[in-house]
C-alpha cells in the first residue's frame, strides 16, 4: 500500500538492479526495436504509430511509472499528443476478480503503488518469460505480415500461476493464483480518425483445476494528466490535479487535468468494447444465453493513500477488489469527483456465472485520449465530448462487420458469408505516399512517389484513391506547451482528381519528367522512385517546420462515411531551413550569425539558458567554428560537417526537434541544410556566456581557408 506523499523515483529501478544482483536475474541488453527496454524476464515496448506513446510490458502492465528509462531514454509512460509531453497514465493493467470454492479472489496486474512494478512489490501479479511480438499491416514495416490486425500489434503471453518472480527466489507477496492464462494482442493505428486509441484485446483461460464462478473482468489505471516539461514527475503534487468521472451512455471512466492553470487540455478514459463468451457475444447490454441478465458496467475511484473510507478508500486485499469489481461508485460520490485530487479509476464488466477448467473468454477494452478542439465549448467541457467521440471508433473497430452493436449477424453484415462476426475493422484511407523532404534557402522541397493512388478501400473493393494534402506547422508552432502536431498542422496545398466534383477538382501534381530514387537524392538505400516534386517557399530559415503530405480518398456515402485522409504522422519530417554548404553554391558566401544582434528570449528560444540558440549561416560542407571573447579566451569550439550534422549537439533541439525521441529513425530526425550550425549559447564548460561583443572564426577543413566576424549578445 503507497503512502503519500508520493514519490517517484527519477532513476533507473534501484530495486530490480539489486534483486538482480542478489538473485542472479539476468539483464539483457535492448533489442533492436524502437522504444523496447528489455530487462531479463521483464519487457517494455512503447506503441510508435499514430499519436499516442504508450509503453506495455509482457507481464500485463501498461505505463511505465515514470521510472527507469522513462528518464534515460525518454520513453513514454502514455503520451497523447506525441512528442507534446503530456503524460496520461502512471501504470495500470487487466485485473480479473471470481469466485473460488465461495472464496472471492483477484489477480491484478498492477495496484496503487508509488513506485510502480518492482519484483518485491505485491499487487503485480501476472509473470511471463516470452518476449514481446510485434506485427504490422504497413507492408514497409519489418514487423509486416498479412495476419496483423493493425498498424502496430504487440502480442503478449503472462499468466497468474506462478508464485515467484521468473528465474528468481523473489516471492510475489500476498498472491493466491487463479491459474489464469493471458494472450494479449494490443492494436494502436495511425489513421488520423483512428490514432487517438490503444484497442487492449484479452484472451482468457481457466488453467486450474478449480471452476470460477461469477467472473469479473476490468482495467485498474492510474490516470495523470500533467506536461513534464512544466512538472518533473515526482511528489505528491504531481499527482493532486486529477478530475475523474464517468460517461455511462458508453461505459467510459476518465481522468482530466483539474488544475486549469495547467497547459494539459487533454483527458485519457477507459472504455470496455465486449468480449466472447462461449462462443456468443457479450457486453454493456447485450443478452447473451449464458448470461440471462446481460452484463453490467461498473465504475469505481479511489483516493491515493486513503486507508479506510469504504467507498473512496483504497482497497486492501482480494475481498475488498473483488466488491469493487462487483458494484459501480454511488451517484452521491460524482459531483466531488469532479474535484483535483489523487485517484485511480477501475472499468469493470461481469459476471460471467462461470468459467470451468480449460474454458476461455475474451474481452477488448480501449484506452482512448482526446484533446481539446480548435472549434467548440472550452476546456474541460469540450475536451470530454471530444473523448465521447473519440471513445466511439475504438467500438467502432471492435464491432467489425456487427456494426449495429447487437451482437450478432444481421441481414447484410456478414461480408465474407462465413458466419461468423469479423471484428477489428475500420475503414481504410489510401496507403500514405513515400516522401523525402529537403530543406533548402528559404524553402523546403518534397519528393514522393504515387503508390496512394493504386490503395483498393478493404470494405468496398475500390481503388478511391482521390488526391493530396501538404500541411505544415507555423514557426515557432513546438514551441507551444503541449504541442498537438496533428491540430498544428496547417493545409498549404492541396491536389485531386479532376472532374468528379470532390473536393477542388484541381488535378493532381505535374511528375517529373523522369522519376528520382531516394539515393539520388542522398538518402543512402533507398531505391523508391519519386514521380512528384513540390517547393513549399517563403519560409523562414533557422526555424523548425513540421510538415506532412497526406493521401486522402473519395469517401463512402453508402457506409455512410466522409473521406478519409492517410496518416499524417507516417510521414511526417522535421525540417530547418537555412543556407546550403558554400561549397555547392554559386561563389563564396561570407559566414554569418542571426539574430545579430542576438537578445535574450528570441522568438524561438525555450524557457532556460540550455534552450537558446544562434546560427551560424553560409559555412562550409567541412568546418571547425571558433568563438572567443574579446580578450582572446577561447569559448567553444564547434565541429561543422554537413553531411552528418544534426542538431544534437543542443539542448534545443533535443527538447524541440525528434533527435533523441527513442520513437525516431535516423532518416526521421529534424534534417538541416547543411550550411548551417546552432550553438548554445553555452561555453564549453557548460556555462551561460555574459552579455558582451564576441569573435568567430571559422576554418574551411577542406581548404584552410579562414574567415572571421562577430556577433553582440544582449542578455
Amino acid at each position: 500500500m503507497r503512502l503519500l506523499p508520493r514519490f517517484r523515483p527519477t532513476v533507473a529501478r534501484p530495486t530490480l538492479l539489486a534483486a538482480a544482483l542478489l538473485t542472479g536475474l539476468v539483464l539483457v541488453a535492448p533489442q533492436a526495436s524502437l522504444g523496447q527496454t528489455t530487462r531479463g524476464t521483464y519487457e517494455e515496448r512503447v506503441t510508435t504509430v499514430g499519436n499516442v506513446g504508450l509503453t506495455i510490458s509482457n507481464i500485463g502492465t501498461y505505463g511505465n511509472a515514470f521510472t527507469g528509462d522513462y528518464q534515460l531514454k525518454g520513453n513514454p509512460s502514455a503520451e497523447y499528443p506525441i512528442r507534446s509531453k503530456v503524460e496520461h497514465i502512471f501504470d495500470g493493467g487487466l485485473w480479473i476478480g471470481a469466485e473460488v470454492n465461495g472464496t472471492p479472489l483477484v489477480t491484478t496486474a498492477a495496484v496503487d503503488d508509488p513506485n510502480g512494478y518492482t519484483p518485491t512489490d505485491q499487487g503485480y501479479e501476472f509473470t511471463s518469460t516470452t518476449p514481446i511480438v510485434e506485427r504490422s499491416s504497413l507492408t514497409d514495416s519489418p514487423f509486416f505480415t498479412p495476419t496483423a490486425i493493425s498498424q502496430q500489434d504487440f502480442l503478449i503471453d503472462f499468466s497468474d500461476s506462478a508464485t515467484r518472480r521468473p528465474g528468481t527466489t523473489i516471492p510475489i507477496p500476498n498472491h493466491t493464483p487463479l491459474g489464469a492464462s493471458v494472450h494479449l494482442e494490443t492494436y494502436a493505428y495511425n489513421y488520423a480518425f483512428a490514432d487517438f486509441f490503444v484497442i487492449f484485446n484479452y484472451t482468457i483461460t481457466n488453467r486450474s483445476s478449480s471452476t470460477w464462478n461469477n467472473v469479473y473482468l476490468g482495467s485498474w489505471t492510474d490516470p495523470v494528466v500533467k506536461n513534464v516539461l512544466e512538472q518533473n514527475p515526482a511528489g505528491a503534487a504531481f499527482f493532486a490535479d486529477g478530475s475523474n468521472g464517468v460517461i455511462d451512455s458508453i461505459a467510459t471512466g476518465f481522468e482530466y487535468n483539474g488544475n486549469l492553470s495547467n497547459s494539459a487540455r487533454s483527458a485519457v478514459g477507459v472504455r470496455p468494447l465486449g468480449g466472447t463468451y462461449r462462443d456468443r457475444a457479450f457486453g454493456i447490454g447485450i443478452q447473451n444465453p449464458a448470461q440471462p441478465n446481460g452484463t453490467s458496467f461498473s465504475f469505481r475511484t479511489w483516493q491515493f493513500g486513503n486507508l479506510t473510507d469504504p467507498d473512496l478508500g483504497v482497497p486492501a486485499n482480494d475481498r475488498d477488489r473483488y466488491e469493487r469489481m462487483k458494484t459501480t461508485l454511488p451517484e452521491r460520490f460524482r459531483a466531488q469527483l469532479r474535484q483535483p485530487s489523487n485517484r485511480t479509476i477501475l472499468v469493470a464488466i461481469g459476471a460471467l456465472p462461470e468459467i470451468k477448467p480449460g474454458e476461455t473468454v475474451k474481452v477488448a477494452f480501449a484506452i482512448v485520449f482526446a484533446d481539446q478542439p480548435k472549434i467548440g465549448p472550452s476546456y474541460p467541457d469540450g475536451t470530454l465530448l471530444q473523448l465521447a467521440r473519440n471513445a466511439s471508433w475504438p467500438q467502432r473497430a471492435y464491432n467489425g462487420e456487427d456494426r449495429n452493436g447487437n451482437g450478432v449477424l444481421d441481414a447484410g453484415e456478414d461480408r465474407n458469408g462465413d458466419g461468423q462476426i469479423e471484428r477489428y475493422t475500420l475503414p481504410s484511407p489510401p496507403d500514405a505516399p513515400r516522401v523525402r523532404v529537403i530543406p533548402g534557402d528559404k524553402k523546403v522541397t518534397l519528393y514522393f512517389d504515387r503508390r496512394a493512388e493504386a490503395s483498393v478501400d478493404p470494405l468496398s473493393s475500390e481503388q478511391d484513391f482521390e488526391g493530396y494534402r501538404i500541411y505544415r506547422t507555423d514557426p515557432g508552432a513546438e514551441l507551444r506547451a503541449g504541442q498537438n502536431i496533428s491540430r498544428d498542422l496547417v493545409l498549404v496545398r492541396e491536389y485531386d482528381k479532376p472532374g468528379d466534383q470532390i473536393g477542388l477538382d484541381a488535378g493532381l501534381p505535374v511528375a517529373l519528367a523522369q522519376p528520382i530514387t531516394g539515393a539520388q537524392l542522398g538518402f543512402v538505400g533507398d531505391t523508391t522512385r519519386y514521380i512528384y516534386k513540390e517547393e513549399i517557399n517563403n519560409l523562414l530559415n533557422g526555424w523548425q517546420y513540421t510538415l506532412a503530405v497526406i493521401a486522402f480518398d473519395k469517401g463512402d456515402p453508402r457506409q455512410g462515411l466522409t473521406s478519409l485522409e492517410s496518416s499524417r504522422f507516417s510521414t511526417l519530417a522535421r525540417v530547418v531551413p537555412g543556407t546550403p554548404p558554400t561549397g555547392s553554391a554559386a561563389g563564396a558566401m561570407t559566414v554569418g550569425v542571426y539574430p545579430n544582434p542576438y537578445y535574450a528570449h528570441a522568438a524561438w528560444d525555450g524557457p532556460g539558458e540550455s534552450t537558446r540558440k544562434i546560427v551560424f549561416n553560409h559555412l562550409p560542407a567541412h568546418a571547425s567554428i571558433r568563438i572567443y571573447t574579446l580578450a582572446g579566451d577561447l569559448v567553444k569550439e564547434l565541429d561543422h560537417q554537413a553531411e552528418t550534422y544534426d542538431g544534437r549537439d543542443i539542448s534545443w533541439y533535443r527538447t524541440y526537434g525528434s533527435q533523441d525521441d527513442p520513437r525516431t529513425t535516423t532518416d526521421e530526425r529534424t534534417r538541416f541544410s547543411g550550411g548551417e550550425h546552432a550553438w548554445d549559447l553555452l561555453s564549453a564548460n557548460g556555462q551561460a556566456i555574459a552579455t558582451g561583443l564576441y569573435l568567430f572564426t571559422v576554418k574551411d577543413s577542406d581548404t584552410g581557408d579562414i574567415q572571421r566576424g562577430k556577433f553582440l549578445i544582449v542578455k
